[in-house]
């Protein structure tokens, strides 16, 4: 029900449902990606008086299943497949763009809408922008998180803007030229502009990291 991103779905969740069950996804078992649109304080009203249910999944069956449980809801149905339920931005009223051509004083993102992109230099990983560029209206940065799956990271480089780095769940090993940390969560780092640097997931369980900077000179 929570959000789970894609890559820790198809290469973490499956494969030991598979072992576990001792079957195969879509012969004995079927899975359903069904990401919660819940905010602090209204949850039970937003679950009753959804804008829409969102079901990700490649099995007829299991959507049947889904639809059917739901069926108490006067709302939409949407079906979709696993991945894009998992990075779907949402293009309804509570979505950023909408919010922002609504003119509140204050942006909120719900994790649910944010939308994914592909980082340079980054690879076994999930990337996301939470706030800036076509997230919020963000002026002097932007702040994304990237989820790391085992052995995932990202190369060794200097890059012309600072940064600054927030573990959120499990450990990130940050190495520059002189030195090199593991930071576990709600650990943070500052890495200065030009400072070559890398990242590593090291463990055997998935890593979460924000990180917050400036916008490239270009895109101020």
């Amino acid at each position: 029900r929570s959000t789970v991103f894609p890559d820790v779905v198809e290469n973490v969740v499956i494969p030991r449902l598979e072992r576990a069950s001792e079957r195969k996804l879509g012969e004995g078992f079927g899975l359903v990606i069904n990401p919660e649109f819940l905010r602090e304080g209204t949850a039970i009203s937003d679950f009753e008086n959804p804008q829409y249910t969102l079901v990700g999944t490649e099995e007829p069956q299991s959507a049947q299943v889904m639809q059917k449980m739901y069926s108490f809801l006067d709302a939409p149905f949407i079906e979709t497949d696993r991945r894009s339920a998992s990075t779907r931005a949402a293009t309804s009223a509570s979505s950023p763009a909408a919010q922002r051509a609504e003119g509140p004083t204050m942006q909120v993102n719900r994790f649910p809408d944010v939308e994914a992109y592909e980082a340079p230099g980054h690879f076994g990983c999930s990337s996301f922008r939470l706030q800036g560029f076509d997230a919020s209206d963000a002026e002097n940065f932007w702040v994304g998180m990237s989820h790391f799956l085992p052995g995932g990271g990202c190369d060794h480089e200097p890059t012309p803007l600072e940064k600054v780095y927030v573990v959120t769940a499990g450990e990130i090993t940050v190495i520059t030229d002189t030195e090199e940390v593991t930071l576990g969560v709600n650990d943070s780092c500052h890495i200065p502009a030009n400072e070559a640097r890398s990242v590593a997931n090291r463990t055997n369980a998935p890593a979460s990291m924000i990180v917050v900077m400036p916008y490239p000179a270009a895109a101020s």
